[in-house]
Formats: structure tokens, C-alpha cells, sequence
């Protein structure tokens, strides 16, 4: 057995040691005393504007980066600015009597009215009194007054110029708060500068500017086409992404209702401050078409091919009806997508059986974020995995029921049948200022299906909208690719599918022949449960499609 030595005890040791800890402990007590009064003087977070020995360290407030939205022609329009204001405090000086602190304070309360009275401050035994904040021009007023009991401390209000248009740039308190001034928040604000003892410590680092790709025309027009449309239909919420085909860029994105950011503090209903253009929801029949592309792809089937049409399918004990009851005999699949049968998405479905349909829908990304510059929650297929896997939830999935995905996540997936079956990422913010310019584009992120299978498909939803349910989208010299989609909100209390909470949908791409713009359109829960989404949401797209062409001149493809 090893047995360890005692270590030999000495005075010289026993001296040692305590002068080591006591050393140690000196050390600590001043890093600690530094630490406390560097922490109560950023507290008070005051800018001294005249030298006093117990003036130690005082905070510069960095500027935090602005963002732009640009338009067409590349000027730059500021949709999140700052605006300088400063804080103003009351110094309690021992060395002043107190008849003298009073006729300070007059003289002070004359310009801007101090929140208590100064008996109230000299009592209470603080140092400063925050008196309240002043622009410039309030500044230059007390400054004149040449009293050296007032101190200033500069700091900056952020300032939303459009308000309640562009609900996805968020706001700040803090820190950044939802939308891109959350996303971007580190690059927005930076480092503070610093002042001990009247020397600069830290040089106070500007926050970098952010250029969306936001065309503040297009975003304007769009929210008030929108809001409008709503009121007519009296529809409760909106979302509306209008998206570059070329390069996945969001030249708008309009969500109703909205809220005042310089106001956010005003808003009761927290729920305004979710951006849902990334949340999922049951998209319902606008789902088919990628379907239909898988079939396309396996060779299953052709547009022209048929099925009969018994009006229903019996599943599971269940019936499934097509939306309108109605049954067509024997249909071609082109005729099934321009009536939007469920049906004929079922029948396709069944061809193509449950692992390849749920394989198609994972590749799909349906449950995985786009990349898309906010944060984004995913979608869901559970009902399709086990133990919820039945053969009904294959079914109603076929038609957008039951498994969810977010509206970014949509569009961006639907483009493929514009841009020969890749899928791009889509993006918002171009470029990142600082000294230098960082630039973004579209990176692809996937391609699932071959191009001849996107050809077949772009001209399948051009038939949808020239003879199907698309038609009020359809426009008189370009050729217009698009879905329409109805789907029931699921009521968790009923665990039911709601009749009275309807969503209506109509995705689509223009010119069809060489696509410029996406635009999806989500209307939710019209007041009239009896109008369908065929008469709805195709109009406001073309109005909004009527509008793009307008203004950046995009040529005709149909001739």
C-alpha cells in the first residue's frame, strides 16, 4: 500500500499562504468596489456636461443601423430610422444650499416640468433626479441657463416612418422585437462607447444599415389594395407575399390587421406582433399541384389521362366528398385540377402510395425553415407518420388537410414549376452596411423534379386559370400559372374542422412563359361563409399582378 506523505508544517509556509489570500482578497475587494461603482454610474447612465471629481464613467450611446426599403430605380427610403433625443437629469450638489438648488429648479421647471418636487428629491438622498427627455432645441434651452446641476445624456428613439405598413420589420425596446430588427439585431446594434474619468475608454460603434429588397411602392400599393378588399369581402386577416421569380427576392410582404410600431406599447392583442406569413396553417387545395407534379415525374399519369369520378371516396369509415358534391363521371386529370376535385387528388394519391407521398412532402421542406431572413416556425406531417397514420390522413393531405405549412414556405415551393423544379431561397434583406457592403442573392436550395415535369405542370396551372377555378385571375395579355385553395380552420376546442372559419387562397406566377413575380394571397374567415375562394382571392392577385405590370413595364407573353 503506497501511503501519502504529510506535508511539513511551517510558519514560514503558514505566513506565506496568508499573505497570498490577503493579497488576493485586497485584489478582489478593488475589482469589486470598481465593478459596483462603474454599474451604479451606468445605472444613472448620465453624460457629464462639466467636469466634477465625482464624474467617473458615463455611457455614449451607439446609433443603432438603419433599414431601407428601396424602389425600382434604386433610391433608398428609410422604414426604420433613429431620432436623437436626450435624457435630463438634476445633480444634487452638497456644496449648494438648498435656497440656491430651488432657484436652479425654478428656473429649470420653466423649460421642460420636472416629475417630482424638489423637496421630494433632496429628501429621498439621491444623487440625480431624471427630470424627463428633450429634443434639441429644449437642449439648447437649458444649456443656456449655464448650470452646472443639469447633466445630459444622448440617446436615441427609433422611429418607424410608415407606421402600420410593414409589419415584418418589427420594433425595439431593448433589443430588437420580432420581424428583422429581432433577425438582425446583432448587426443592428453594436458596441457603446464609454468615458472614464473624462477619457475616452470605447468609441461608441454605429450599428450597421440593412437595404431590403422591399419596393416601398409596391408594398404601399399592395397593403392598400388588400385593405380595401377586405373591407368589400369583410374578411378578418390577410397575408399577401408578392416574391421576384428571378432570384427569390420579397419585393412585398402585407399583413392585416397591422400595428404602429412607434406605438407597439399601445397594442393589447400581443398576437398583432406574429409575423404569419412564417407561422404554418392548413393550406388546403393549393397543395395539389405538387401532387400532381410527383405523378407527372413517376409517370403515373399525363394531363390528359382519366379517372372516373364518383363524386366521393369511402375511407376509413369516413366519406370524402369533392368541395361542391357534385360528381363528373370519366375526367381527364387536367379537368380534376381545373375543378380543384378532391378526387382526383386522392386517386393520385393512392397511385402513388404513402411512403412516396410523405417522402415528396419532406423533400419539400414542409416541416423545415426556408432560410428566409425571420425566424420561422416549420410546418407539420405527424398525421402522416405513425401511430396517426391512417390512410384518411393520406387522403385529406392530398388535398392540404391535416398537415400544415407556413405561406413563405408555399410560395417559395411553388416556384419550382416556374423555374424548371428548383427551389430557391427565398430572401429580404440585399445588403448589410457597414464600411464595406455585403451583398445577398437566391441560392437554389433544392430541385425535386425534372424540367421537362415543371413545363408539363407550368402549363397544367395555366389551364386552371385560362378554363378552371383561376379564372378571375386571369389576365388579357399574359399567360397566368396559378391554384386556388379553400381549406376549414381546425377548432382544437370542438376537434373539429370549423364551417364558419374559412380560409381562402390563389397562388400564382406571371407571366407564365418567363416568370417575374409570385404572388400569394391568404384571406381569412370572411363574414359570408358562402363565398368561395374562386371569387375572392384570384381578383385582389390580379389587381395586384394589373399593378406590377404598370410599374415596371413588364412586357406581354400572350399574343
Amino acid at each position: 500500500m503506497r501511503v501519502k506523505k504529510r506535508k511539513n508544517f511551517s510558519l514560514r509556509n503558514f505566513f506565506r499562504k496568508t499573505h497570498y489570500y490577503l493579497s488576493n482578497l485586497v485584489l478582489f475587494s478593488i475589482f469589486l468596489f470598481f465593478i459596483v461603482n462603474l454599474a451604479n454610474l451606468q445605472i444613472f447612465k448620465f453624460t457629464s456636461s462639466a467636469s466634477t471629481s465625482e464624474s467617473r464613467a458615463s455611457i455614449i450611446k451607439a446609433p443603432r443601423g438603419e433599414i431601407y426599403a428601396v424602389d425600382k430605380d434604386g433610391n433608398l427610403y428609410s422604414i426604420a430610422s433613429n431620432e436623437v433625443f436626450y435624457k435630463v437629469y438634476f445633480k444634487n450638489f452638497r456644496n449648494y444650499p438648498k435656497e440656491k438648488l430651488q432657484e436652479f429648479y425654478h428656473q429649470i421647471a420653466k423649460i421642460i416640468t420636472p416629475r417630482v418636487s424638489l423637496e421630494e428629491f433632496l429628501d429621498s438622498g439621491q444623487k440625480l433626479l431624471f427630470l424627463g427627455e428633450v429634443d434639441l432645441n429644449k437642449r439648447k434651452e437649458l444649456s443656456k441657463l449655464n448650470l452646472d446641476v443639469i447633466w445630459f445624456e444622448q440617446d436615441y428613439r427609433r422611429i418607424y416612418p410608415y407606421k402600420d405598413l410593414i409589419k415584418i420589420v418589427g420594433f425595439v425596446q431593448e433589443k430588437g422585437v420580432y420581424g428583422l430588427e429581432s433577425y438582425y439585431d446583432n448587426f443592428l446594434k453594436k458596441v457603446d462607447g464609454l468615458i472614464v474619468d473624462g477619457k475616452i475608454k470605447r468609441v461608441p460603434e454605429k450599428g450597421y444599415d440593412l437595404v431590403t429588397s422591399l419596393d416601398i411602392n409596391v408594398q404601399t400599393n399592395v397593403f392598400n389594395f388588400t385593405k380595401e378588399f377586405m373591407k368589400e369581402y369583410d374578411f378578418k386577416e390577410a397575408i399577401v407575399i408578392v416574391m421576384s421569380a428571378k432570384d427569390g427576392s420579397i419585393v412585398a410582404w402585407v399583413e392585416i390587421p397591422s400595428y404602429d410600431p412607434n406605438e407597439y406599447n399601445k397594442v393589447s392583442d400581443f398576437s398583432l406582433f406574429k409575423i404569419k406569413g412564417v407561422e404554418p396553417f392548413e393550406p388546403g387545395s393549393v397543395i395539389k399541384p405538387f401532387l400532381y407534379s410527383l405523378a407527372i415525374e413517376n409517370k403515373l399519369i399525363t394531363p390528359q389521362a382519366k379517372y372516373e369520378d364518383k363524386g366521393y371516396v369511402f375511407v376509413d369509415g369516413q366519406t370524402i366528398s369533392n368541395w361542391d358534391k357534385r360528381k363528373y363521371g370519366v375526367i381527364t386529370f387536367q379537368e380534376a385540377l381545373n375543378k380543384s376535385l378532391n378526387t382526383g387528388a386522392i386517386y393520385i394519391q393512392n397511385l402513388l402510395g404513402e411512403a412516396k407521398t410523405l417522402e415528396f412532402f419532406e423533400k419539400l421542406g414542409f416541416e423545415e425553415s426556408t432560410g428566409v431572413d425571420l425566424f420561422e416556425e416549420v410546418g407539420s406531417l405527424k398525421t402522416l407518420r405513425k401511430p396517426f397514420g391512417r390512410k384518411i390522413n393520406f387522403f385529406t393531405a392530398s388535398f392540404g388537410q391535416g398537415i400544415s405549412v407556413t405561406p413563405i414556405r408555399l410560395i417559395s415551393d411553388f416556384l419550382m414549376f416556374a423555374k424548371d423544379g428548383t427551389i430557391l431561397r427565398p430572401f429580404i434583406v440585399k445588403e448589410i452596411r457597414s464600411d464595406h457592403i455585403e451583398k445577398f442573392s437566391g441560392a437554389i436550395t433544392s430541385k425535386l423534379i425534372s424540367q421537362e415535369t415543371a413545363k408539363v405542370m407550368n402549363k397544367m396551372l395555366q389551364e386552371v386559370v385560362e378554363d378552371g377555378y383561376g379564372k378571375k385571375a386571369r389576365m388579357e395579355k399574359f399567360w397566368v400559372a396559378g391554384k386556388t385553395g379553400t381549406a376549414q380552420v381546425f377548432n382544437k376546442e370542438l376537434q373539429r374542422y370549423d364551417d364558419r372559419k374559412i380560409i381562402h387562397t390563389f397562388l400564382g406566377y406571371f407571366p407564365a412563359t418567363r416568370p417575374e413575380f409570385a404572388i400569394l394571397v391568404i384571406l381569412k374567415e370572411p363574414k359570408d361563409n358562402s363565398i368561395i375562394s374562386s371569387q375572392t382571392a384570384p381578383k385582389l392577385w390580379k389587381r395586384i399582378a394589373e399593378y406590377l405590370v404598370d410599374y415596371y413595364g413588364i412586357l406581354p407573353d400572350k399574343y
